[in-house]
């Protein structure tokens, strides 16, 4: 609890400030409320007038307190009518942006629990039934308000204080509130005891308050709502525009799973969920192409990598294969280049080559089996998280291949996709250039696959004992757990914002994908404990961040380099292995910069 809890024991009464103090508005300033009304009104020049209307009627006023109805009547150059719709308005959206402060209602549990006498003390033009009611939708119930436009005194001069003094009968009372002058100062010189609390600097739009707002609760929760929440909420209103002349839409897993929980919330059009990845389409399409060759141009490896994750990537189990008859072990790691010139390797892979087609045949079977049911028209959609579109051109490719489906036109759309095709759709960016996002994405790609993960594992592959099925990897309870409270975060940063959003507009990119940049540039000690530590990569077992240190670099620089140009999270890997203060962040993005500027020129 942010409040010592013997200074509430200490009095009688415990007195709150309410705004910015029990309540706190998603908005940037107060002035904001007045701009978003003009846009739901369609009444032109109503901010400026709903302002000046306030210095006239506080002019006017006892004391320079005017009431919400004497504001109103200031209003010039509209009808009754109207004035009351405007009235009725502003109420609608105070309600709308105004929500509890998480920190507060914790000292307020405190005060109810431990049975304290509770009041509210306010400077406002609101009536006290009005402020009664925003309390009690936000959690909050006192005794009594006291407001400054009904006692006709305010805090700043501390007489307001005076007031409720007398009509409480003590001045044993804690007054809290985010005002230096009015909610601390006046009313210590009024003889109550006070505690300032700072609010701290609001948002620096609705988004960014919203954000501010709400987290401070559970490190993976706080990651869902701050950094995975913004994007897919902006990106499920793009995806709702583009996606209006599909007749199938897809999502593909694992990363479409999160996405299509999204896009649920945005939009009534009928979707599918399938069970796909990259390994189960390309399995599925090696018989196509089965020479040792076009198997090295039609997946991509890492640097290292050893011959069981070659199986498994071929689509078969590494536990059924006998190294030993072909004097290999399979779990030799090899660079890539020497793994594809290796003359033994080469005949393993021919060795095992009809089984591996039989396999890919057999899977690419079952996949129709189990994909038929989803393709209802020619025109296909398919949602994914993107980069290159691989999966994208893979689906085509089976498509094409079969007689019922080969008229079938597909549209990717995605987050970013590395290609500038009529076929391929990006949110963020569509281009094979170095755009900011993509070079964001680079910095840290691992985080944000993490970020959109569903809780099973990849698609390995399809098996058939009655109705085909998907077979996927098992992620770990912790792990699950994890992915879970990231996605309860971003769907409950999604609900907030179709609170607040009457218009539906589709926010900027770079508004809400600055919350990323800021974790992979700049992560705290808790983003490298925490989120550093999350599995990353299937079949090559690691984690976000691998962690040697800085002395077994110093022996084994060859290592560092490969960690370094592996590491899905790359200023993260150096901040956990080589110097935690350095801001690696700037040095990277000014690199890529440079990389990008010399590429324009040639």
């Amino acid at each position: 609890m942010i409040i010592n809890s013997k200074k509430l024991e200490a009095v009688d009464v415990i007195s709150f400030d309410i705004f910015d103090t029990l309540l706190k508005r998603n908005v940037p300033n107060n002035s904001e409320i007045f701009n978003i009304i003009e846009k739901k009104s369609g009444v032109f020049g109503f901010a400026k007038k709903r302002i000046e209307a306030a210095h006239r009627a506080e002019n006017k006023a006892i004391n320079g307190e005017a009431t919400y109805e004497e504001i109103y009547a200031q209003i010039d150059d509209i009808s009754d009518e109207q004035r009351n719709e405007l009235k009725q308005l502003e109420l609608d959206v105070e309600k709308r942006y105004l929500q509890t402060n998480w920190d507060m209602k914790e000292v307020y549990d405190w005060c109810v629990t431990h049975n304290k006498k509770i009041i509210a003390v306010s400077d406002m033009y609101l009536s006290a039934n009005v402020l009664n009611e925003l309390l009690e939708e936000n959690g909050f119930e006192v005794e009594r308000i006291f407001v400054s436009c009904e006692e006709h005194e305010n805090k700043r001069s501390g007489k307001l204080f005076d007031i409720v003094s007398k009509k409480i009968n003590t001045k044993n009372v804690l007054h809290i509130g985010d005002s230096w002058k009015g909610d601390f100062f006046s009313p210590i010189m009024y003889g109550w005891k006070a505690i300032h609390y700072s609010a701290g600097k609001r948002g620096k739009n609705v988004l960014d308050c919203v954000i501010k707002n709400n987290c401070n609760k559970n490190y993976f929760r706080d990651l869902g709502f701050s950094v995975l929440g913004p994007i897919l909420y902006a990106f499920s209103l793009w995806l709702n525009e583009k996606t209006r002349d599909m007749d199938t839409l897809l999502f593909f897993s694992r990363d479409g799973y999160i996405m299509k929980k999204a896009y649920e919330k945005i939009s009534d059009k009928e979707s599918s969920y399938v069970y796909v990845s990259r390994l189960s389409l390309t399995t599925a399409t090696i018989w196509m192409h089965p020479q040792f060759e076009d198997i090295k141009q039609m997946m991509e490896f890492p640097n290292n990598f050893t011959l069981c994750y070659f199986v498994r990537k071929l689509g078969l189990d590494p536990q059924n294969i006998s190294f030993e008859r072909f004097h290999l072990d399979g779990t030799q790691t090899y660079e890539k280049n020497t793994f594809w010139n290796a003359l033994e390797v080469k005949e393993f892979y021919n060795s095992i080559k009809e089984e591996v087609v039989l396999n890919s045949k057999k899977q690419y079977e079952w996949l129709f089996n189990y994909i038929t049911p989803f393709l209802k028209g020619k025109v296909v959609g398919i949602v994914d998280i993107g980069w290159k579109a691989t999966m994208q051109s893979k689906f085509l490719e089976l498509l094409k291949a079969n007689p019922v489906y080969k008229d079938c036109i597909v549209h990717g759309f995605y987050l970013g996709v590395e290609k500038q095709t009529a076929d391929v759709e990006g949110f963020l960016y569509k281009s094979n250039q170095q755009t900011t996002f993509k070079t964001a994405i680079d910095a840290g790609y691992g985080v944000i696959e993490t970020l959109f993960l569903a809780r099973e594992g990849t698609v390995i592959k399809y098996s058939q004992n009655g109705p085909v099925q998907a077979e996927y990897e098992i992620k770990t309870k912790e792990e699950i757990k994890n992915l879970q409270a990231i996605h309860e975060g971003a769907m409950e940063f999604i609900d907030k914002m179709r609170i607040l959003d009457f218009e539906k507009d589709i926010p900027d990119p770079q508004e809400v994908f600055c919350y990323f940049e800021n974790l992979v540039y700049t992560p705290q000690m808790e983003d490298l404990r925490l989120l550093g530590g999350v599995g990353f990569n299937d079949l090559n077992d690691s984690t976000l961040i691998s962690r040697h240190g800085l002395l077994n670099y110093m022996v084994l620089p060859k290592r560092f380099c490969s960690d370094y140009h592996n590491a899905p999270w790359k200023i993260g890997f150096l901040k956990s292995n080589i110097c935690r203060w350095f801001p690696w962040g700037k040095v990277y993005k000014k690199v890529k910069i440079g990389y990008r500027k010399k590429n324009a020129k040639t």
